[in-house]
């Protein structure tokens, strides 16, 4: 996949309004696809309401999954950020999306859009003029007033922060429930732990899963799960290809954070520390579609910078969807 979008990109690299055009796309399909989980919701509020505060999700796009769902969102806000200039309906859109990530209430999609608002909010304080500072006062006082409309009015949020301080309180060490989520996490990524202190690393990816579910038995005894890999990135590459592989796997995930500090890119490395946080958590990388919004989201936020953001904006309005 990698090589495939890296031609791809290389491709695009000299033709900013397609570029443009792609991350209108993004954001205008991201903004569509809320309508599936808004729809269920209100169709079949009270059963929502019960999914959230058994830690479950609204159904959405992308198979169901929620967190990389919400991580598509993410990219789709980061993106109406940076062409919110070149139509006058992407700063109603950003907002939109903002509510939407606040709304589905996964907890991966709210990480990533702090993180984004801090780093963007920081970056202009540091580096912009009085004028355009005053501007990201006003978004940020929008985003605040939107945070605290939406936790009186979308029950959603109340559920799911109620119901991950139920979970917080069952994590134990001795005893296992696969109903739950942050305990359950806590239980796979103590058995991947255990594996590399017992010696388990290197073992090549196929022996992950009856590893794992052997050492499960062992730390839990009369329990068993289903789960073959740790819900961490860097443990699961610890296990499969040893100290050496999971130090490569980090070099090669921060290594768009360096170019973005070169090329003084602040949206690649936003992006690429929020990809990063989200494997603290899960296995993004380790599936298509985390894979799909890895080398997409970060492809496009460095090919961004390459081509000159400051280019005429009323050229690039005028032929960013006809060239």
């Amino acid at each position: 996949v990698y090589p495939i979008i890296t031609i791809a990109l290389f491709c695009l690299r000299n033709k900013p309004n397609v570029l443009k055009t792609i991350l209108f796309i993004w954001i205008i399909t991201a903004c569509l696809s809320i309508s599936k989980p808004l729809f269920f919701y209100l169709a079949n509020t009270k059963l929502s309401l019960y999914q959230y505060g058994s830690g479950q999700s609204l159904p959405v796009f992308m198979d169901n999954d929620h967190i990389r769902f919400s991580i598509f969102l993410s990219f789709a806000a980061l993106f109406a950020w940076y062409i919110r200039k070149q139509h006058k309906y992407i700063t109603l859109l950003l907002f939109f999306l903002i509510t939407s990530i606040l709304f589905l209430s996964v907890r991966t999609g709210w990480a990533s859009l702090l993180l984004m608002s801090f780093a963007l909010f920081l970056h202009y304080l540091l580096t912009q003029a009085k004028q355009k500072i005053r501007a990201l006062i006003l978004y940020s006082i929008a985003t605040i007033l939107i945070l605290i409309t939406a936790w009186f009015i979308f029950p959603s949020i109340q559920q799911k922060i109620a119901y991950s301080f139920y979970d917080w309180g069952q994590i134990s060490s001795h005893t296992f429930n696969a109903n739950l989520s942050d305990a359950t996490r806590y239980s796979l990524n103590k058995t991947g732990w255990n594996l590399i202190q017992t010696g388990n690393t290197n073992i090549g990816w196929s022996d992950i899963a009856p590893s794992m579910q052997k050492r499960f038995k062992v730390l839990y005894p009369g329990y068993a799960t289903s789960f073959g890999w740790p819900f961490n990135q860097w443990l699961y590459w610890w296990i499969g290809s040893g100290s050496f592989g999971m130090l490569l796997f980090t070099l090669w995930l921060f290594f768009p954070v360096l170019i973005g500090f070169q090329q003084k890119n602040i949206g690649l490395i936003i992006g690429a520390v929020a990809v990063a946080i989200s494997c603290l958590v899960e296995v993004n990388l380790a599936y298509q579609y985390g894979v799909w919004l890895h080398v997409w989201g970060i492809g496009l936020l460095w090919l961004y910078n390459f081509t000159k953001p400051d280019i005429d904006d009323k050229l690039i309005r005028k032929n960013a969807l006809f060239e």
